[in-house]
């Protein structure tokens, strides 16, 4: 940094940060010679200044030259205090100069010659100590020099409110220099004004009482074309007596941080892909609604919206089409509402539209079915048309919400309904909804803690050969005995089971507690029996990579070979991806298991690709079963579902066998097994063995006139179950 002249630090350092009272009356001695340089009066301070020993009345007298040699030992800065007086005796104008001397100390002499009748009778030297006038200067330079070079603007004003310092980082803010605005006003200078109206009452409140204030300040200057906002923060300056002689004020120009926050502000409000506002920002807006709601009848009304097969786009042409899409919709839904309305993206494909002031329900309606018609133009995504639709559920606005949690879960909840009509449609919101969306969630909650509090059971059917009239397996069937519900329907909580993965860990625990059941009925009536136990897979279980190894486990751990074990899986499993179903169902078969397709007629399988599938059984739906008697072309279907079967060596197992009729027919018919409740309604693991043990006695009835077989040949393949 370059040293400051004198003349540069008047200019730069205020009134206000004026030398302390310490430097204003420092120590002063006089020194005295008349025309012909005899010393007329030497100062007793002077002797202490210079280190002169003798007393004041010693030298007077004795000529300047001769100083030295008078006081003996001549300190040296006697010596160059003689040294200036000699060259400034011949002077006859005033003069000022600084000496130092030893012990780091300074001294100011002035020269005052006096002059009568035009020629110089005597010359006085008046000395001061001025170390502490100097070190006080000194750190009023480095302070002014500091100031000059900080980056935030600091300024002062005097009484009269006008400019009196003005620093470098004032001159940058504001493209003025210091010599252009010292003495005017700051309004001169540039213009401000407060973030709100009341600010500045509270500013001038605040200096006026507590001496000082910190704010935020908009300001226009001449060299930004934009408004700059800064953080202010201002005092009163005062004198020792107290009275007013100013402002500070030192400005920080936090525009771009500003506009940083404002941008992580709009980040963490809005959605990056699309620029919508996001869910965080729709709940504060329903939050503020919710609360004028409870001042006055409520007019909004959202919308929820979740597009139907969209994860089908995202696995076919990549997230880029998908993200592509997203945004194209975004548009779409702004198109179909009003400026003060808000679409938002919730995430993934779900959105959801803040109506305002809708006068009721048909007018929410009127927007869903514009956005529905919307949706019937194809997205075109790299040159490809995108056909899909969009499932919306709609809740209006209403004083009971507290939270605007509670709206979205209902407008979910809708949208829900929506889905299940059959997509592409909208529903509207009612309380009977989220009771049953409540219920649900109980219903899940619960069943996630049916394995741990021992609340599930397994019942089993029988499956009965109806041309020998032997009992050749069981069907295992999962119950839920609830602790306080009592029986759970199957209706009720596998689809709830299925809808959030449970379903994988209830298959599993089926699967091994069937397997040890039939373990154990085994070694209670013996190997020769050969009974099977058939047991369901869902679609999760099926396409888990370590299915086939669970089941290996379960097998090895129990001792029951793998030819007496059956898995069900339905047609939805071998009909969406048939070629990777082919392969995971031969890996089963590999290991002995044999393979039914359950509920057969029902789904999309049809006979002319039964032949490409590895299945062992077909697993007749209950309701041909019921058709038998009252249509004829029911018992046509069933027969040609057989025949087909027998022919690719497949076995057909009819359930829902509940009258002698059906059994005589479907036996007619060359059926392989059968299961229902003419046989027997599904028990429990202790009625099944009590069943088993009278096996001979409970199957004559069905086949009296026949002998019951009551075990396998061993030289034939295993029968299959279901």
């Amino acid at each position: 940094m370059d040293r400051l002249t004198d003349d540069e630090i008047s200019k730069l350092v205020p009134p206000q940060f004026g030398l302390s009272p310490a430097s204003s009356n420092p120590s002063r001695a006089v020194f005295e010679l008349d025309a012909e340089g005899l010393i007329v009066y030497v100062d007793a301070m002077l002797g202490t200044m210079l280190g002169i020993t003798l007393s004041p009345d010693a030298l007077r007298g004795v000529r300047i030259e001769d100083l030295r040699d008078a006081v003996g030992e001549s300190p040296d800065d006697l010596s160059r205090f003689v040294d200036l007086v000699r060259a400034e005796s011949d002077l006859r104008d005033c003069r000022s100069t600084e000496m130092s001397v030893s012990g780091g100390r300074l001294l100011g002499i002035e020269f005052l010659p006096i002059l009568v009748d035009g020629e110089v009778s005597r010359r006085i030297w008046v000395v001061r100590d001025d170390t502490a006038r100097a070190m006080e200067f000194e750190r009023i330079r480095f302070q002014a020099a500091v100031l000059s070079q900080v980056s935030d603007a600091v300024l002062t004003v005097d009484a009269n409110m006008a400019i009196s310092y003005w620093n470098k980082g004032a001159e940058e803010l504001t493209g003025r220099k210091a010599s252009e605005v010292i003495g005017l006003g700051p309004e001169e200078v540039f213009q401000f004004r407060f973030s709100s109206p009341g600010d500045e009452h509270t500013a001038w409140k605040e200096l006026g009482e507590h001496g000082a204030w910190s704010g935020e300040l908009i300001i226009n200057t001449a060299n930004s074309e934009r408004e700059r906002y800064v953080a202010t923060n201002a005092k009163i300056l005062r004198d020792e007596n107290g009275d007013f002689t100013g402002l500070l004020a030192v400005v920080r120009d936090e525009t771009e941080r500003r506009e940083m926050e404002d941008k992580l502000i709009h980040h963490a409000y809005h959605d990056l892909l699309t620029g919508l506002p996001n869910r965080m920002m729709l709940l504060r807006t329903l939050d503020g609604l919710t609360s004028a709601a409870q001042k006055e009848d409520p007019t909004y009304a959202l919308l929820f919206l979740d597009l139907d097969r969209f994860k089908m786009v995202n696995d076919s042409l990549g997230h880029h089409a998908g993200d592509a899409m997203l945004k194209t919709l975004a548009v779409r839904l702004k198109e179909c509402v009003r400026d003060n309305d808000i679409v938002a993206r919730l995430g993934g494909d779900e959105f959801a539209i803040l109506l305002t002031n809708v006068n009721g329900l048909e007018s929410a309606k009127e927007v869903a079915e514009r956005i529905m018609e919307s949706m019937e133009e194809p997205f075109i995504v790299e040159g490809l048309e995108i056909f899909t639709a969009a499932s919306i559920g709609i809740v209006l606005g209403d004083v009971h919400y507290d939270l605007a949690e509670d709206i979205l879960r209902d407008a979910d909840t809708a949208m829900y309904q929506a889905k299940r009509a059959g997509r592409s449609c909208f529903a509207v919101f009612d309380q009977t909804q989220q009771m049953h969306a409540s219920a649900l969630f109980q219903l899940e909650t619960d069943l996630r803690r049916a394995i741990e509090r021992n609340e599930l059971r397994v019942f089993y059917q029988p499956i009965v050969d109806i041309q020998s009239g032997r009992l050749a397996g069981f069907e295992a069937l999962l119950r839920w005995h609830h602790a306080h519900r009592g029986i759970v329907s199957p209706a009720q909580f596998l689809p709830v089971a299925e809808e959030t993965g449970l379903i994988v860990d209830l298959d599993r625990w089926l699967w091994r507690t069937a397997v040890n059941q039939l373990a154990e009925w085994r070694l209670r009536f013996g190997d020769e029996l050969d009974l099977s136990i058939s047991v369901n897979c869902s679609n999760r279980s099926f396409h888990r990579p370590d299915v086939n190894a669970f089941i290996s486990e379960i097998l090895e751990e129990s001792g029951v070979p793998g030819t007496s074990f059956t898995m069900e899986v339905t047609e939805g499993v071998v009909i969406d991806d048939t070629d990777t179903a082919v392969e995971e169902l031969e890996a089963l078969r590999e290991m002995g298991i044999k393979v039914s397709l359950d509920d057969f007629g029902t789904g999309y399988a049809s006979l002319s690709v039964l032949h490409s599938l590895p299945i062992d059984i077909l697993k007749i739906d209950r309701s041909f079963v019921k058709r038998m008697d009252r249509r004829a072309d029911g018992t046509e279907l069933i027969q040609t579902v057989i025949e087909m079967g027998n022919k690719l060596g497949m076995k057909c197992v009819a359930e829902g066998i509940e009258i002698r009729r059906q059994l005589e027919q479907l036996r007619d018919m060359k059926c392989a097994y059968g299961q229902g409740y003419l046989f027997s309604k599904p028990l429990d693991a202790d009625l099944t063995g009590a069943l088993i043990g009278r096996r001979i006695e409970w199957l004559r009835q069905f086949w009296p006139a026949r002998p019951i077989s009551l075990s396998h040949s061993r030289d034939r393949q295993p029968t299959p179950t279901a």
